[in-house]
């Protein structure tokens, strides 16, 4: 009787760490980009780091500019796990303008 008590007990935390684990998969009509990020990715893409820095910013070694922003705007891992920056663009700009002036 005590061997069956500890199967069911067993086969309970067993189900109970699979339904768990189902929780935190998103559901399959879950869209994977939202339209926010979408725009996101699309106006990085249509940065130019030169343009911007010859129309908008005085007092900054371009070409040092373009070069830390484009470090920023390509690397892909993350700092802190399950982390990102939430505007990749103003951070490449921000890292850019404080490098190079």
């Amino acid at each position: 009787m005590k061997d069956h008590i500890i199967r069911i007990g067993i086969a309970f935390a067993i189900c109970a760490v699979i339904v768990g684990g189902a929780q935190t998969l998103p559901a399959l009509t879950e869209p994977t980009h939202s339209v926010a990020e979408i725009m996101k990715s699309s106006r990085q893409n249509n940065f130019r780091p030169m343009h911007y820095c010859n129309s908008a910013l005085s007092g900054v070694d371009c070409n040092c500019f373009a070069q830390k922003a484009a470090q920023v705007l390509v690397d892909k891992r993350t700092r802190i796990w399950g982390w990102e920056y939430t505007n990749k663009l103003d951070l490449a700009i921000d890292q850019g303008r404080k490098a190079c002036s």
